[in-house]
């Protein structure tokens, strides 16, 4: 009885793996840049108004909302993106394998 149409679990394991870390490092790059890019934009803002922890604490604040949705807008994608194994029936076994 050939497997040759299953696929191979370890492979199915190593891109799940893959897509996990996809996901917990462009969301920690997105994170960081939101946050830097606030930083900066804050206090530029400061310095121009001279008003000086009012706009760097506002963007700051607001920044991770923002954050938080552009991690989850992440996340949804790439579990979009991952198949799920198809369950074979063992004809010897009855088992089910994923």
């Amino acid at each position: 009885m050939s497997q040759a149409s299953n696929p191979d679990p370890d492979r199915a394991r190593s891109e799940f793996v893959l897509a996990v870390v996809q996901v917990v490092g462009l969301g920690g790059f997105v994170m960081l840049g939101l946050v830097l890019a606030a930083l900066f934009l804050g206090l530029a803002a400061d310095r121009f108004l001279g008003t000086r922890p009012l706009f760097t604490i506002g963007m700051l604040v607001l920044s991770a909302p923002l954050s938080i949705f552009f991690m989850f807008r992440i996340a949804t994608k790439a579990v979009a993106k991952i198949k799920p194994l198809k369950q074979t029936k063992s004809e010897s076994q009855g088992e089910t394998r994923t």
